[in-house]
């Protein structure tokens, strides 16, 4: 986050959301952030974000986008369009992230 931009999503002067992608290869976006807060999810504020992000995958070089899922989101990211490819083990015993792609 300190090296690529963040983009905010702002309801009365108070961030509520955001996300952040980079180039991970030539060919690969990294979505590397996209965050809710607590409050504010299930109302719609993540599709918000996730429509703001793919708009601007239309101005990128890139052929597929990745991303670590949190596994209660995984069902948010596959509505659009993303299939997990993989999984990777957290720090916590037993816990994986799925791994998501979209090709764009």
């Amino acid at each position: 986050m300190e090296t690529n931009p963040v983009y905010n999503l702002v309801i009365e002067d108070k961030i509520i959301g955001y996300y952040s992608f980079f180039h991970e290869s030539e060919n690969t976006i990294k979505l590397d952030n996209l965050f809710v807060l607590p409050d504010f999810i299930g109302k719609g504020f993540g599709k918000i974000l996730m429509n703001d992000f793919l708009n601007k995958l239309k101005n990128i070089d890139g052929q597929k986008v990745i991303l670590n899922s949190e596994p209660n989101a995984e069902t948010f990211y596959a509505k659009f369009g993303f299939v997990k490819i993989g999984q990777i083990e957290t720090s916590i015993k037993d816990r994986y992230l799925p791994i998501m792609e979209l090709n764009f």
